[in-house]
Formats: structure tokens, sequence, C-alpha cells
């Protein structure tokens, strides 16, 4: 279907039209805690090897090394979640760091990483609530396997978000 996007090249004018209404219109629509009652496991940052499987360790890691201030990483049942503070001033910077953390999450499911989901919970959002959004495995299988654009993959992760 679409052309493969390298999220790094993703532009500031793409990014909030990729994003429309969906996140300046506040009509997102979040579905976490489904699992919220799971036992949490810590992730350790862990420096991505060359056997061509990432670990949650690793995501973390490529998430550090992307700049993005992780306070904690857990495994919670199927779920990876990861907590960050977020450097963002503007909803421009934050949709910014959401699509990074969309971008670390497809070189992770690229390369055999688990997790069913990835949950960002994000804290110290400029002005506006703290916030979580997420995005599935399965969406990042369907960009991989050309079903899904990029920008339908972003649009999809933030149509996910909602105040915490």
């Amino acid at each position: 279907m679409g052309e493969k996007f390298k999220f790094e090249n993703w532009s500031r004018r793409k990014l909030l039209g990729g994003f429309g209404a969906a996140v300046a219109g506040g009509s997102a629509v979040g579905l976490l805690g489904a699992h919220a009652n799971q036992r949490e496991r810590p992730v350790e940052t862990a420096e991505p090897n060359a056997d061509g499987e990432s670990t949650p360790g690793e995501l973390r890691w490529l998430l550090v090394d992307a700049d993005i201030d992780v306070e904690e990483m857990v495994r919670r049942g199927d779920d990876l979640v990861v907590r960050y503070a977020s450097a963002a001033s503007s909803i421009d910077e934050h949709n910014q760091e959401l699509v990074e953390v969309t971008s670390q999450y497809v070189t992770h499911v690229e390369h055999d990483g688990e997790g069913a989901r990835l949950v960002a919970e994000v804290d110290e959002r400029f002005e506006e609530p703290q916030t979580s959004y997420h995005v599935t495995a399965d969406w990042v299988r369907s960009y991989l396997d050309d079903e899904m654009s990029s920008t339908e993959l972003v649009n999809t992760v933030a149509r996910t978000e909602k105040g915490r």
C-alpha cells in the first residue's frame, strides 16, 4: 500500500497535517486501563546487540537514545509501559515525542521484539494534563506489511491519547 516511511524525517508540517483534528480537536479516544491490575515487572536498560532480536531493555535504550526522558519502564502482562517526562513546551513538541516513541516501537517490533502493545504514560506535559497513549504490535505489523501508511499509524496512535 503505502511507501515505507522514515520517522526521523517527519517534518513539523507533515506531523501537524497527519494528526489533524484527532489531537488538536481533543477527540482522541483512550483504550487504556484493561491491564491495570496486572503485576508490573521492571525493565532495565540494555544496549542493543547484533543478534537481530530486540528485547524490552533494548527498546528502553532506543527510547533514551532518542532523547526520551524515560523515568520507568515495566512489563504489565503482555504490554510494555514506558513512563517518561515530557520535554514538550507545546502540542507540536508533544506530537514530535509521540512520533519518536512510535518510531522506536516500530524498530522494536521490526526486530521481533516482544510486547503486544507499548503504552506511553507522559508526565510533566507543558501546561496541559498528563496523558497516555499506546501503539499495538498489530498496527506496527500492518505498517511494516504496507497495509497501513505512516500517517495512518501515527493517526491511530494519536486517537488513543487520553488524559490521566
